[in-house]
């Protein structure tokens, strides 16, 4: 899910909003705060760092497990951000542009998972989980001396997905694929999107 301010030097469309499928790249960093406890900053391409807790409930931790090792975990992950801009307006079906237009985009998310996985073996493990994700917006753009044009609202993601994480031998590394299915809705409508993902890590 991605919100962003308009780029473009055209009024936002605010009266018929849609939905879009887009691919992206992120990065995530955890460190150990107690030996079931992590805390870390989760990022993605377009939206602002989200500050991610990460507690296991059940199972023994990635040192000490065993093969036939069964382990729940939860997440929480919450982010902030606002972002304001001036630019040229071009207005609707005319050549004449404005340099004073000004615009402001507010969200909040809130991300919440939980994640079972089970060791096939010391070093590899296969997981699945579900999560849910909600982005709260509300914004303005304001054309020279126009009626600002305001908008506000929501975006919803559920999602469930599956995958295998192998500890490489001899090396605090490891590698990760991963595929998911996702329902991202709004009130203007909703999406079914499938992802897919290799990644590669570093244990400290």
């Amino acid at each position: 899910m991605t919100l962003t301010p308009e780029k473009s030097t055209t009024l936002i469309n605010a009266t018929t909003p849609r939905i879009e499928s887009v691919a992206t790249r992120g990065v995530d960093f955890s460190m150990g705060i107690l030996e079931n406890l992590d805390a870390g900053v989760r990022e993605t391409c377009d939206l602002p760092p989200l500050f991610q807790v990460k507690h296991q409930f059940i199972g023994e931790n990635r040192q000490r497990a065993e093969k036939g090792n069964f382990s729940l975990t939860g997440t929480i992950a919450l982010a902030e951000s606002e972002s304001t801009g001036n630019r040229p307006t071009l207005y609707p079906g005319t050549t004449s542009v404005n340099s004073g237009s000004n615009s402001k985009l507010e969200q909040w998310i809130c991300d919440f998972a939980l994640i079972a996985g089970y060791r096939v073996s010391p070093k590899l493990m296969a997981y699945g989980g579900l999560s849910y994700t909600q982005v709260s917006h509300h914004g303005d753009q304001t054309p020279g001396n126009l009626v600002p044009s305001r908008f506000s609202g929501s975006v919803k993601q559920g999602l469930a997905h599956l995958g295998l994480l192998l500890d490489l031998e001899g090396a605090p590394l490891f590698g990760q694929v991963e595929a998911s299915i996702a329902t991202i809705s709004a009130g203007y409508g909703s999406i079914v999107q499938e992802n897919g993902s290799v990644n590669l890590g570093v244990h400290f």
